[in-house]
């Protein structure tokens, strides 16, 4: 009956995240500076329409803009744009979508990515009139509104996926406190609300966590879960390209689980082992190719292209941004901190005491989960997962944007005040301990 009730708060609670997380999104995006990355996010939702008229022989799937990012975004963008091309009287979408001078196609003419940016930096400082706007590139920002609130409700959605994750580690206050903070880091509310596909990664990547830590704590993997899963870090991977971690966590971690319960004899056939993984995987490469036609016809080589066109982009950004570009693990390192600790409006003595608190803070969560092993042995593998993600992170990133670090804000949040609430719990105990120990010895 506990454990019933325990449920029914957890949903009323998530409910009430949820619109707390989406008035406060509400409130804020109407405030929030355009990106001229938002302007080519949106100006590729013609690949919706490429589908929906069955132009699968268009130049289109096999240009740049096919190979620089995964579609999932560009369809949902396309969904929610859709009804505004019915209404407008276009003949086409792609014409729909220049009426709105959003040219990001190989029919028109490409404005560079710094012209919009002058161009959406006028109406961010207020230094341009209606007349220069309808004129320029800003005419797009209706079509950016709009997809700004498909984003709320992910990001919002997410702060959910969030609760639930840290739910299998902390209470429900901390959770919540957790929740809060996350859904509120400027790294997240930034980035996750802008016309991108930051939110959408981040909705798929946290359900994709929640699984797989559910997962995790159970002894029994039924297809069903493993269906579940392959199709949740597909449309993580389909969302964004570093998703493919999702999937890399799900198959280790879940092989080494699924290896600990044989050695235990809870498995008694090695082919138990291996079919889960083995079905989850092919779940994984059956979805993305699915949802991606330009894989149809030949899946490995597509995604090695596409996954080597954006390593080749990303060198190309790091040699057109040189101060973001990041070349070694120490300095991705460096950056992760500052990104994750450091304020850079502290004063000198601020900033020591602050970092400072935050390191030994995080230190103590993860003290704290190890120290709950016996417990809950799901918080053995969020550290691992914690320092893997971090160390990834230290390897592969190639710029210091700030969007890049949102898969970090979720275990940093969650070690940090998983680290409070344990000195809150033991230190009171331990300083009467201390009393009581003082007191006996002065006795004697």
């Amino acid at each position: 009956m506990k454990n019933i009730w325990d449920h029914y708060a957890d949903m009323i609670i998530s409910s009430l995240l949820f619109v707390i997380l989406l008035s406060l999104y509400v409130f804020y995006v109407p405030n929030l500076n355009y990106h001229a990355d938002e302007y080519e996010w949106v100006g590729r939702s013609y690949f919706l329409d490429l589908i929906l008229t069955r132009d699968m022989d268009n130049l289109l799937w096999d240009s740049h803009f096919s190979y620089d990012h995964p579609k999932l975004t560009y369809y949902l963008f396309g969904a929610v744009l859709y009804p505004d091309f019915l209404m407008s009287g276009s003949p086409t979408y792609i014409d729909f979508l220049g009426k709105y001078n959003i040219f990001q196609t190989d029919y028109r003419k490409i404005p560079e990515w710094k012209i919009v940016q002058a161009e959406f930096n006028k109406v961010n400082f207020g230094y341009m009139n209606r007349e220069d706007c309808r004129a320029s590139y800003c005419q797009s920002l209706y079509l950016i509104q709009k997809v700004r609130l498909l984003n709320i409700f992910f990001l919002a959605f997410s702060g959910i996926l969030v609760y639930s994750i840290a739910r299998l580690l902390s209470g429900k206050f901390v959770s919540i406190i957790i929740t809060l903070y996350w859904g509120t880091h400027i790294i997240i509310i930034l980035w996750g609300l802008s016309a991108m596909g930051e939110s959408i990664f981040l909705f798929f990547f946290n359900l994709g966590l929640f699984l797989i830590f559910l997962l995790l704590g159970s002894e029994k993997y039924s297809l069903a879960d493993m269906t579940i899963l392959g199709c949740i870090t597909a449309l993580s991977f389909s969302a964004k390209i570093h998703g493919a971690f999702l999937f890399i966590t799900a198959a280790v971690f879940l092989l080494v689980r699924l290896l600990k319960l044989k050695l235990t004899k809870k498995i008694h056939s090695y082919e138990l082992v291996v079919k889960p993984i083995l079905w989850m995987t092919f779940v994984f490469i059956f979805i993305t190719v699915l949802i991606n036609p330009y894989l149809w016809l030949n899946p490995v080589g597509k995604t090695r292209k596409m996954i080597e066109h954006r390593y080749t982009s990303a060198q190309k950004q790091q040699a057109a941004f040189p101060v973001d570009a990041l070349y070694t693990p120490q300095q991705r390192i460096t950056r992760i901190y500052n990104h994750l600790y450091v304020n850079p409006e502290d004063s000198q003595f601020v900033h020591f005491i602050r970092t400072r608190l935050l390191l030994i803070f995080t230190g103590l969560g993860i003290y704290s989960l190890l120290k709950d092993k016996g417990k809950n042995p799901v918080g053995r593998y969020f550290i691992v997962y914690s320092l893997v993600i971090t160390l990834f992170m230290s390897w592969f990133l190639l710029l210091d944007w700030q969007r890049y670090y949102n898969i970090l804000v979720l275990p940093y949040s969650v070690l940090l005040f998983k680290g409070i609430s344990f000195l809150f719990q033991y230190v009171p105990s331990a300083y009467i301990l201390l009393k009581k120990y003082i007191r006996t010895k002065m006795t004697v």
